[in-house]
């Protein structure tokens, strides 16, 4: 063994006796680095550092101009334990110690009870729930860090009790909190939505209405119309607990569709005596419309251009609404490629995936977008951005037959056509237009005009046009669409695209999820190829 590492030895040892206040903890750590003076870090950070009785600041310190010496260093942190030891810093390295600070605990004997008076439990129930310092706590000994802390205890039917007590070091209290029965009192009435259309899919279809309960208690609600005529009347569950549900489907009682117009949803409610006391009655009142110009419903957003995937459509979302959707296909699908004699087409196994999203700017203008990435098993993967903005100028909702929009797209890729919906290098105009069949079903035709830039020697001017079957019923939404491109412009021999396709979008209430089930075939330059794949996505 050399000098040096004797040496070396010798200092580690003494070091460790030096920090006699370091034994306990296997998080702390000392090391001798190159460098200068003493650098001490503490877990969390911001403990006070006394050094010879002189407080030199908040740790991570570090003191490069400290003397070599031996200095008694002490680490104060409001709730942790004062940590006290000796350190010699040498001159020519630097001392590196971290410390781990432990917390300064104290102990509560905690006891909730009913109040002097209360009624039995089998009047009342009683299922106390206690959050001291912000934490559900279940034992009766709780242990907490040091300091102020509030405990809380509440039952549903009883007011809540809290006191604040200062848990001192390693001390010992008691603590006792009394709940006196709830006044029964109805609350914090609120719409998820004050203007909807009953036609929507799902819960984008219904008024949802919460409220507070401070007590057991049944209840009502009633619907009135703008004359004051109820329309609907239903019961509600029983009480049971603060936070309470219901809703509207713009339905009368005899299951008719309201008419667009003002309404009025009236929540009565009235105690459960646990005495002889007589039932305590409450009600709010709420405002809502029923609009049937609200029309919120998921679409595909292929190739950043909502609508089906083949077929744009016309409506759009109102603003406050917007769609998020993810989808994963797979298939065999041609491909369009450039080459030195223009574009070619090939069949790849492809696997793409698209993240999209919509959204209204006015009540005339939605924004789309959609990111794209073609991963092929044979070959390099490639990815692309996709994008349009549609007005619209007839609302189907507010004609009841006729929609009609303009809007105009841009698509890009790094190589190939990224998705299989559009090609990689594009922009153009698509006017959709529908007509209303029936109440849930829709006929589109849209033409598209666009720029093919996917050579740049040659810009081609194509013209597309789609057709397709769209509806949407209850909570399922969906269609069938089909699209023939043909080129207008440019040299060179272009067969005709053709592109089907059918998807279906379910839209489980009560939550705001999409879940996609879609299938297709390509046919271009007389090249087949077919695909299907699932989606995932959030409407609001």
């Amino acid at each position: 063994m050399t000098v040096k590492r004797v040496f070396l030895t010798s200092l580690m040892f003494y070091l460790g006796i030096w920090l006699f206040g370091l034994s306990g903890f296997s998080e702390d750590r000392i090391e001798e680095l190159e460098g200068k003076g003493l650098h001490i870090r503490t877990n969390p950070a911001g403990a006070k550092v006394f050094i010879d009785g002189i407080e030199r600041g908040n740790s991570p310190l570090i003191l490069e101009n400290i003397e070599q010496g031996i200095y008694n260093i002490r680490l104060e942190k409001e709730g942790y334990k004062a940590r006290r030891f000796r350190a010699r810093v040498h001159d020519g390295s630097r001392l590196f110690i971290s410390i781990e600070m432990e917390e300064a605990q104290g102990k509560v004997l905690l006891s909730v009870k009913p109040a002097a008076g209360s009624p039995p439990k089998d009047k009342l129930a009683w299922n106390p729930v206690v959050i001291a310092d912000g934490k559900q706590v279940f034992d009766s000994a709780v242990t907490l860090q040091t300091g102020f802390r509030t405990f809380r205890a509440s039952s549903f039917g009883w007011e809540d009790a809290s006191e604040t007590v200062f848990i001192a070091e390693d001390s010992i209290q008691s603590l006792n909190l009394e709940l006196k029965p709830a006044q029964f009192r109805l609350s914090s009435g609120r719409l998820r939505r004050n203007r909807f259309n009953p036609d929507n899919a799902g819960a984008l279809g219904i008024a949802e209405i919460n409220f507070e309960v401070s007590a057991p208690g049944t209840g009502s609600m009633s619907v009135f119309d703008s004359t004051g005529e109820m329309i609907l009347s239903r019961n509600l569950p029983v009480f049971q607990t603060w936070s309470q549900h219901t809703s509207w489907n713009g339905r009368k009682a005899d299951g008719t569709r309201a008419p667009d117009g003002a309404y009025q949803v009236k929540i009565s409610a009235q105690s459960i005596p646990w005495d002889d006391t007589l039932p305590r009655e409450q009600s709010i009142s709420l405002e809502v419309a029923v609009d049937s110009s609200v029309n919120i419903y998921p679409l595909s957003i292929a190739g950043g251009i909502p609508g089906l995937i083949f077929a744009p459509v016309p409506g759009i979302l109102p603003p406050g609404a917007f769609q998020i959707e993810a989808a994963f296909i797979a298939g065999a699908l041609p491909v369009r490629r450039s080459t030195d004699g223009g574009t070619g087409i090939e069949t790849f196994r492809q696997f793409p995936f698209a993240v999209g999203f919509r959204f209204s700017v006015t009540e005339q203008v939605e924004i789309s977008a959609e990111a794209d990435i073609g991963a092929f098993l044979d070959r390099d993967s490639v990815w692309g951005l996709s994008g349009s903005a549609k007005w619209l100028i007839l609302n189907p909702q507010k004609t009841g037959f006729t929609g009609l929009a303009a809007g105009m797209y841009g698509a890009w890729s790094n190589g190939e056509t990224a998705s299989p919906f559009l090609p990689g290098n594009s922009t153009g105009l698509f006017l959709p237009l529908s007509f209303r069949l029936s109440p849930a079903f829709f006929l589109l035709l849209s033409p598209v005009f666009f720029l093919d830039l996917c050579n740049t020697e040659d810009i081609f001017l194509n013209a597309r046009l789609a057709a397709g079957i769209h509806f949407y019923r209850s909570f399922i939404t969906g269609g069938l669409s089909v699209s023939l491109e043909h080129r207008l412009t440019g040299a060179g021999e272009f067969s005709p695209v053709l592109h089907a396709g059918a998807e279906l979008k379910y839209f489980p209430p009560p939550s705001n999820l999409v879940f996609t089930l879609t299938g297709g075939v390509l046919l271009e330059d007389k090249i087949l190829g077919g695909f299907g794949g699932l989606g995932l996505g959030l409407i609001f």
